[in-house]
């Protein structure tokens, strides 16, 4: 059996499972990594924050559909990279980041960032755990990504002493397994069938999506056939597209609360859903997540599958189930209907520029198949109400851990993924603030993504919760209108001033038709707007 460096068999690994990019900020730690990917034709990525390079290889694994690759140097390298984790951990993303580690006859004695890892990120991770000689090598970076692909998906970490990196290993064939066990056993067939006499007896019936599916027909299919009302989030929006009369966005407090059957598809049922405490006592609760902890948190259900959605969804869709009335979907869509004309008056009754004017134009011009990663609070949660997202995952949120920073990070991996689309970055001002300066990487590497900053001046969704703690007493809250796009055109890029709405359309075709990185700076009004997610 021949021989071959660690770090190359790292290499060869990763491009066999199908990663063409990896993403880093270099440090001497992970120099041999970084050489044998870039032997092995591995495209290498690099940022200026190593916070972005994970955020970066979150937004490739949610595109591609491949693994996300990050390298991480030790030390401080590691520590930049944590609350990325976190968010992948979150939002259930499969991605493996590796990190460099101190030569091992440095152990204890002080070397150059010598630290102990992986017992740091144990709680977010799916696996965690250091290659401390080159006979460990194939196993631990196996099992470690392998891991990830467990479940709903999360991230694996792996530290690697910088002289075990080029120890000599086996050449192997060993490939990660990464498809899900789609079987069933007889009790999960039974509880599908238990659903589908569930549903046929369901006179307001309403579906939750939360996680990524990939029987997209199966789906749809599903959806249409049955009139489900559906109420999409995380990595399911887009699933079913915006044009569908099946999709609703600003019905679902009410869908609930008068609901009789509630299916969720991979759903946390956290703080963004009220911990399912909204939805009617007398209806019904049907569970299916990949996760066995997910199934029961925070609810009741009458019924529980812990299975693959796309195992489940394939088979409900073959399930030929009475015909159903329009009148509960009529009843939503009524209601959809009068928010949308009521944020219309709003829009119409305010003089100046108000931050729902500005998800109005900018959500018409990006329309349907642009990737769209959204980086803030108040204003991005308007904006993406409105967005068009017709493919699935193509709406780039940081999901329920609530980073700011994620944008520039996810968009340069989404980018990276699908080199031909339309790329775009909503930021808040506070967001912007987070990781703008990624905008050099862009400019670097001539990557055409397009930035657009609502400038309101202000920590908007704190101040309003501050203002009702502390009526008259708030601090730390106020941001002004700073010039950001000026940053971005001193680096090379396009961009430009907006403070009047109808200045926005010709400024977001000037900067698509430069081909340039791009930023356009829109100076909102400041108006209070309320957040439930400070809430008990």
């Amino acid at each position: 059996m021949s021989k071959i460096i660690l770090s190359d068999r790292f290499a060869q690994i990763i491009s066999e499972i199908g990663v063409k990019s990896v993403f880093t900020l270099t440090g001497g730690h992970i120099v041999p990594l970084l050489d044998s990917c870039h032997k092995k034709k591995i495209e290498i990525v690099d940022v200026r924050h190593e916070q972005n390079a994970v955020f970066a290889a979150e937004g490739y694994s949610r595109i591609s559909g491949k693994l996300g690759v990050a390298l991480v140097t030790a030390g401080p390298g590691f520590m930049n990279s944590i609350n990325s984790i976190a968010t992948a951990h979150f939002s259930n993303v499969p991605l493996l980041v590796v990190s460099g580690r101190h030569y091992r006859r440095q152990e204890g004695k002080g070397g150059l960032q010598e630290f102990d890892h992986p017992p740091m990120i144990k709680e977010i991770t799916k696996y965690a755990s250091t290659i401390n000689n080159p006979e460990e090598f194939e196993r631990k970076i196996i099992k470690a990504i392998e891991a990830c692909f467990t479940g709903r998906g999360g991230p694996s970490f792996i530290d690697i002493p910088l002289d075990v990196q080029v120890e000599l290993v086996n050449e192997q064939n060993n490939i990660p397994k990464l498809k899900k066990n789609t079987g069933f056993h007889k009790s999960t067939s039974k509880k599908l069938l238990s659903t589908k006499n569930v549903i046929s007896s369901a006179k307001r019936p309403v579906l939750l999506i939360g996680s990524k599916v990939e029987a997209i027909k199966e789906l749809n299919k599903f959806v249409s056939s049955n009139k489900l009302p559906t109420y999409l989030s995380g990595q399911a929006r887009g699933s079913v597209p915006s044009s569908s009369k099946y999709f609703f966005s600003r019905s679902r407090k009410y869908a609930l609360s008068e609901a009789d059957l509630v299916i969720s598809f991979g759903v946390d049922f956290d703080f963004r859903l009220k911990y399912g405490e909204g939805i009617s006592k007398d209806a019904k609760i049907i569970t299916i997540d990949p996760d066995k902890d997910k199934l029961s948190w925070n609810i009741n259900p009458s019924i529980a599958i812990n299975t693959s959605l796309d195992s489940a969804i394939v088979k409900l869709s073959s399930y030929k189930i009475k015909e159903f009335s329009n009148d509960w979907l009529n009843k939503l869509r009524g209601i959809e209907e009068k928010e949308t004309e009521r944020i219309e008056d709003t829009i119409n009754n305010h003089k100046g520029f108000h931050p729902e004017e500005f998800a109005k134009i900018v959500s018409e011009y990006i329309g349907k198949d642009a990737i769209v990663a959204v980086d803030g609070g108040d204003v991005v949660s308007s904006t993406a109400k409105r967005l068009q997202t017709s493919n699935q995952g193509w709406l780039l949120d940081p999901g329920p851990f609530g980073s700011l920073g994620t944008g520039p990070g996810y968009a340069l991996g989404a980018k990276i993924a699908r080199r031909n689309a339309r790329v775009f970055i909503i930021f808040g001002d506070g967001g912007f603030g987070f990781n703008g300066f990624e905008f050099d990487t862009f400019i670097r590497m001539g990557i055409p993504i397009i930035g657009i900053v609502g400038m309101d001046g202000v920590w908007n969704n704190i101040k309003t919760f501050h203002e009702a703690y502390s009526p008259g007493n708030t601090v730390a809250d106020t941001l002004g209108y700073r010039p950001y796009h000026k940053y971005v055109e001193s680096m090379g890029g396009y961009a430009q001033l907006v403070t009047k709405p109808k200045s926005l359309l010709p400024a977001l075709k000037k900067a698509e038709k430069s081909g340039k990185p791009s930023l356009i700076n829109v100076q909102l009004d400041q108006v209070v707007r309320n957040s439930s997610n400070y809430d008990s």
